[in-house]
């Protein structure tokens, strides 16, 4: 109150909380005290309290009446009702709606082969916690990995591109659908727009070839 005091410390471990981008203030929908985007429960976006065809989830956005911490568990919860909801804006379905949990369970590792685990106002901490952590992020990790389609079993589309057969005939024979960003656009197009671009200066900091 009015004065400074210093408190001795050997570490400090400074944890601050999310901040919202400038630009969702600047985006024209409506945002909520701490400048999170505010969504209903079928997490559309508002514009003067009317929902809009935008949606949003996870730390960039708020559920109207259920203002939750911004941890990712969130967002990967809201996940299947972002989708579930995207098909059916597309498709003139019903929407769903998603009601955020109310707790979470934070487990932080120690970095000692021991993990300290919160839910709610239990606290626990163990080594075995650690493994469950361990265990947990290994599980999601493969989902990203090992748990991807293999590219190795992918049909042959040698005479495909031989044929200069066009590129989607090429993308729905193989398992992944993606082209890269340089395949949403023709060849021509993309061409064009890179002839347009300025010439970059000399530099020895950039090197174009």
């Amino acid at each position: 109150e009015g004065h400074m005091v210093q408190v001795p410390f050997d570490e400090c471990a400074w944890c601050t909380q999310a901040a919202a981008p400038e630009f969702l203030a600047r985006s024209g929908l409506d945002c909520d005290d701490r400048g999170f985007l505010r969504t209903n429960l079928k997490l559309q976006c508002l514009q003067n309290d009317i929902p809009q065809r935008v949606y949003a989830a996870g730390d960039c956005s708020t559920v109207d009446g259920h203002p939750r911490p911004k941890a990712g568990v969130f967002a990967v919860m809201a996940g299947m009702a972002l989708y579930q909801n995207l098909v059916a804006d597309l498709r003139g379905e019903e929407f769903v709606e998603h009601v955020p949990q109310t707790r979470l369970l934070a487990l932080v590792g120690l970095g000692d082969g021991t993990c300290v685990a919160s839910r709610g106002d239990l606290a626990l901490e163990g080594e075995w916690l650690y493994k469950l952590k361990d265990w947990i992020d290994r599980k999601w990790m493969w989902q990203y990995t090992g748990g991807l389609p293999s590219l190795d079993e992918e049909e042959d589309v040698t005479d495909a591109i031989a044929s200069r057969a066009n590129a989607l005939d090429v993308l729905r024979k193989t398992p992944m659908r993606c082209g890269g960003c340089g395949a949403k656009v023709g060849s021509n197009t993309l061409t064009r727009a890179l002839s347009s671009l300025p010439d970059v200066p000399a530099s020895d900091r950039c090197i174009v070839e």
